[in-house]
C-alpha cells in the first residue's frame, strides 16, 4: 500500500507517505489535490476488498457403528484396582 501510494504522489517538495500496519493507520503529506486522489484510490482499494471473500469447506462424514467404540473402558480399569497394585521389577 505504501509503494502504490508513493507512486501516486511521488517524493519531491516534501512530499511523504508513512503506512503503520499494525495501527492501520496512512500519514500523508502532499498537495490538496494529491490527497484527494490518495483518498478516492484508498476508498476504491476499500471497496474493491470488501467484495473478496475466501471461503474454505471441508466436509467429513462419520458414521458411527455400534460395531466401534472408543473410550476408556472403566469396569477394566476398576477390574485391575481391585486386587492392588503390584509392581514389577527385574
Amino acid at each position: 500500500l505504501e509503494v502504490a501510494l508513493k507512486s501516486l504522489i511521488g517524493a519531491s517538495g516534501g512530499r511523504y507517505v508513512v503506512a503503520s500496519p499494525q495501527a492501520s493507520l496512512v500519514t500523508v503529506n502532499a498537495l490538496p489535490s494529491e490527497i484527494s486522489q490518495l483518498k478516492e484510490f484508498l476508498r476504491q482499494s476499500q471497496e474493491n476488498l470488501q467484495r473478496q471473500v475466501i471461503l474454505e469447506a471441508k466436509i467429513i462424514e462419520v458414521t458411527l457403528k455400534d460395531e466401534y467404540q472408543q473410550g476408556v473402558n472403566w469396569e477394566r480399569i476398576a477390574s485391575g484396582l481391585e486386587g492392588g497394585i503390584s509392581f514389577a521389577t527385574t
